[in-house]
């Protein structure tokens, strides 16, 4: 079965752009446009193997603290980082994954999911 990736964005049309960038070669995506579908999902029955997820989102849970969250409930899970802002190191939270910079190529995310979902089969 192909791997699952849900991608979390508050913007509707970047997270559309990486679901179809993913789609070439056969990812399944699940979007969530704030943290509460996110949760959803990552509780739901088809767990994620990886998110990608904005390290900005609106409201109280940065992208980071998801991040987090997910991992209590999927231990393995991947994780890659997104955000087009240049920001320093703000949060004390850890990072679990590479950070991909707004906006990358196509060639750039693929590479960079199929690296992280290789780390699933070590």
């Amino acid at each position: 079965m192909a791997a699952h990736v849900l991608v979390v964005d508050d913007d509707e049309v970047f997270a559309n752009a990486v679901s179809r960038m993913l789609a070439p070669d056969g990812y399944r995506t699940s979007l969530a446009h704030h943290f509460g579908k996110a949760l959803e999902i990552l509780e739901g029955p088809d767990a994620p193997d990886l998110l990608f997820v904005d390290l900005v989102m609106p409201g109280s849970v940065n992208g980071i603290a998801l991040a987090s969250m997910a991992r209590i409930r999927h231990r393995r899970i991947r994780i890659i980082y997104t955000t087009g802002y240049d920001i320093p190191r703000l949060w004390d939270e850890p990072m679990y994954g590479p950070m991909l910079r707004k906006p990358f190529p196509q060639e750039e995310l693929l590479a960079t999911v199929k690296n992280e979902l290789a780390a699933l089969d070590e």
